[in-house]
């Protein structure tokens, strides 16, 4: 995706379209895919434009209520599919966690054993 440098003068509405588009994608990937960092660096991107544009709204074109309105569902939902990622990075960690255990109680195991074993 492109930097919020090489496109300045982007409204509210095309922000939102542009929003919309990394939600979905993201949601799109649910869990085949990881997320990459160049896909967070776009999102922050965006979201940081869009801040600007709702904090300075006479720095562009005048955005009706309904774009604030469509902007706010848009980040609502992005609100929402950020905390079901986190539910779901914490439930890979604590997988993760047990799986080690289990690692290192058996790599334990295995050193014991070997004592007795001539």
């Amino acid at each position: 995706m492109t930097t919020e440098i090489e496109h300045p003068a982007l409204d509210l509405q095309q922000r939102n379209a542009r929003l919309v588009a990394l939600v979905d994608s993201l949601a799109g990937q649910g869990n085949s895919q990881p997320i990459t960092p160049q896909v967070l660096s776009t999102l922050s991107t965006e979201l940081k434009g869009t801040r600007a544009l709702l904090q300075n709204p006479g720095g562009g074109r005048y955005s009706s209520r309904d774009e604030q309105l469509a902007c706010r569902r848009t980040l609502e939902r992005l609100q929402s599919l950020l905390r079901e990622m986190y539910a779901r990075l914490l439930a890979e960690q604590a997988r993760l966690d047990r799986d080690r255990a289990h690692f290192e109680a058996a790599a334990r195991w295995h050193q014991s054993s070997r004592l007795f074993t001539p």
